[in-house]
């Protein structure tokens, strides 16, 4: 099937990121507005959604969805029947036979973050918790782990989670899920600049860390130093 350009209706659309929030709501209020909430999600979701032994992990998904959905729609201007999505062979969500309309879904405890642009994009959030070392020995390079053991404290768990969700997001931008290993791409912090070192990947990339909450850690990858990244909490 032919894929389509649609563009926005709205030209400062075309130079931004726009971040979507939610909140989880309790189960209660959720299971209140559940049918509500199962307006905006895929017709593969709904077959899969009831399997969900978890209440929050079926919030999780099925706001994921509304917030793509509400996002593309209010960004782009599209219909509903155009917005039907599609997974990649490791797992990222796309909106189907269309180039140039990109979005990424995370979350973790109680939030729930959606990043579209008009390019492709890459989002992780993260509960803020105490360093794992034993993880980061494992999974990170020796240059990450070697800045990581200079810091101690709140200063240790706070890097910790940074280079986790940049290397995230830079994996959810790649599409590769963990296929990828964490330690075959070195994460820089120098001042307030986050570089990803990759020698197989040449394109230049942006990374910013997003004030979603003070006990969360949530990373963007992006394409575009230019792009105005807004946050919208819902």
């Amino acid at each position: 099937m032919r894929r389509v350009n649609y563009y926005p209706s709205f030209l400062y659309f075309c130079i931004m990121v726009r971040i979507y929030a939610k909140q989880l709501v309790s189960d209660e209020e959720f299971l209140l507005n559940e049918e509500e909430t199962k307006l905006f999600a895929q017709k593969g979701t709904l077959s899969r959604i009831d399997t969900f032994k978890s209440l929050k992990n079926k919030q999780r998904k099925l706001v994921g969805e509304m917030l793509a959905f509400k996002g593309i729609q209010e960004c782009f201007n599209l219909s509903d029947d155009k917005i039907v999505f599609e997974y990649g062979p490791k797992g990222k969500p796309m909106l189907k036979d269309c180039d140039n309309i990109y979005f990424n879904i995370s979350h973790s405890g109680e939030w729930v973050v959606c990043a579209i642009s008009d390019r492709n994009v890459g989002i992780d959030i993260e509960v803020l918790k105490n360093a794992r070392l034993n993880v980061a020995n494992r999974f990170f390079t020796e240059y990450e782990v070697a800045n990581l053991n200079k810091l101690s404290g709140k200063e240790q768990d706070d890097y910790f989670f940074t280079l986790w969700t940049v290397k995230e997001c830079y994996l959810k931008y790649l599409g590769t899920g963990l296929t990828k290993p964490l330690n075959s791409f070195s994460v820089e912090k120098h001042n307030n600049r986050i570089i990803v070192n990759e020698s197989s990947y040449s394109r230049a990339l942006y990374f910013r860390i997003l004030d979603i909450d003070i006990r969360y850690k949530t990373a963007l990858c992006f394409e575009n130093s230019e792009d105005e990244v807004c946050i919208e909490k819902c």
